[in-house]
């Protein structure tokens, strides 16, 4: 079940890619495997929508595991007027049931940023699907239906224990198309995220599952991050990197599980590789590092969540402040990264303790350089009045 759930559950279904019936025995899935090979090994045309690969993958899946073929076999069409295994009715209802969820889902996939008429539209597929899989689910006579299938297929490793495993992973599979479409670029995300959460029996199941959809993303934007930071060489390259890919796959976590303290843990790091990327440029470029260095502290401090990780950007920025104010006043300075608690150790060894001393003594050097001027302009006053230069 968890294999085939996805965005191509019926797209990748055995019995689509193959063109055979679900109620078809072992003996003529294999007459008609031999007929589609020869089709295939004369260039004819088999009327498949499958490349060769794929046909032959879903021929071996349908002869190979029973198990395998049993799930397939839910999620493709059961109409067909040989079949006497059970009321005629239900392989209809069963059949507007497939074909709504993959009606849904296939207009969805095409309709990433839908007009207000379109969402609403989409939002009806959905819930039309989720209804009729939940009216079909429901019926004894739909298990009876997959109690018969078992009997068919005639395997050990089949057995009734399977019914209860399929009555319980049923709703997660028909729901994870929805979880994963959320998690990809578009402006369905919210929506989407509330068609999972009122997809019947799915219950608290919706937010575990945000949790492992989203795992894989959260494991590649760490990856990024700690690449990124390694290769701290061009700040400006690492900067655009960041507000072009990483930050938009936080916002989508964001809207996917807003209270997730992996999201807030990774928009803190962000927001610190945001800030030493800004130190970078400033201690290459000096005042000339501003406007890239302010705008992305801004982007940093919109991000941070630590305290410790606030701080350093508001000292960073308000230092880059003084740069540009007066910037021969300052020579030598140094800005203050993040503390151990709020960066990777890398960052920390390549900062040593002592920086923010250093911090401390651009306002000392300032206050001197005032009080200095101010000496000198009384000096020069009073050897003016004394009518030294003449």
């Amino acid at each position: 079940m968890r294999e085939v759930a996805g965005l191509s559950l019926y797209q990748r279904n055995a019995f689509r890619l193959a063109g055979v019936s679900v109620h078809a025995d072992r003996r003529d899935v294999r007459h008609r495997r031999q007929k589609v090979v020869t089709m295939l090994e004369v260039g004819a045309d088999a009327g498949l929508e499958g490349d060769p690969q794929e046909v032959a993958a879903a021929f071996d899946l349908i002869l190979g595991d029973p198990r395998r073929r049993l799930v397939h076999e839910l999620f493709w069409l059961w109409h067909d007027p040989d079949a006497t295994c059970c009321p005629d009715t239900l392989h209809h209802d069963h059949d507007r049931a497939v074909r709504a969820h993959r009606k849904a889902l296939d207009t969805e996939r095409t309709s990433r940023f839908p007009s207000p008429n379109e969402r609403r539209h989409l939002d009806l597929l959905w819930q039309k699907a989720g209804k009729q899989w939940d009216q079909l689910i429901r019926r004894a006579v739909f298990w009876n239906h997959v109690r018969r299938r078992i009997e068919a297929l005639d395997d050990r490793q089949l057995d009734d224990s399977v019914i209860d495993t399929l009555r319980a992973e049923l709703p997660v599979t028909l729901v994870r198309p929805l979880l994963q479409l959320a998690t990809q670029e578009g402006g369905r995300q919210a929506d989407l995220i509330r068609q999972a959460r009122e997809w019947p029996r799915t219950g608290d199941l919706v937010a575990t599952q945000l949790e492992r959809t989203a795992e894989p993303i959260y494991q590649e934007v760490r990856r990024r991050i700690n690449t990124l930071s390694d290769g701290l060489t061009d700040p400006r390259a690492i900067a655009r990197e960041l507000g072009g890919e990483v930050v938009p796959r936080l916002d989508r976590m964001a809207v996917l599980i807003p209270d997730s303290r992996s999201t807030v843990r990774l928009r803190n790091d962000v927001a610190t590789l945001f800030n030493n990327c800004a130190v970078r440029l400033i201690d290459s470029a000096g005042a000339h590092a501003d406007p890239d260095a302010r705008g992305w502290l801004d982007t940093a401090r919109a991000m941070a969540s630590e305290p410790d990780t606030l701080e350093r950007i508001a000292q960073n920025r308000a230092a880059l402040d003084m740069m540009v104010a007066l910037p021969y006043a300052f020579p030598g300075r140094r800005p203050v990264v993040p503390s151990r608690r709020t960066a990777p150790d890398h960052w920390s060894k390549r900062h040593p303790p002592g920086v923010a001393r250093e911090q401390r003594g651009v306002f000392r050097r300032l206050f001197a350089w005032l009080v200095i001027s101010g000496l000198l302009i009384w000096v020069l006053n009073r050897c003016a009045e004394a009518g030294v230069f003449g």
